[in-house]
């Protein structure tokens, strides 16, 4: 499963869904460039159930934005760097 594909956001969304939200809630938004692509998603961590969204609209409503080149997001997610 490629990182940051369509199934991976799913799968990444079904691991988070048992997390226990914040009562306050927060949406985090991430927008990963890649020289061809772009992929953008959030997660919302409540209130309500904790997951990932990929509507552009909701991504667009987040609390808080992150960009980054894919190098970074894939250095990220090996905990290369934080």
């Amino acid at each position: 499963m490629k990182y940051l594909s369509p199934e991976w956001l799913t799968e990444a969304g079904r691991r988070l869904a048992d997390l226990e939200p914040s009562p306050d809630g927060v949406t985090v938004a991430y927008t990963v460039t890649e020289y061809d692509s772009t992929s953008r998603y959030a997660v919302r961590l409540g209130p309500g159930p904790v997951a990932v969204l990929t509507d552009p609209a909701d991504v667009d409503a987040a609390d808080v934005s992150f960009s980054l080149d894919r190098t970074l997001a894939d250095q990220i997610a090996r905990g290369d760097r934080s």
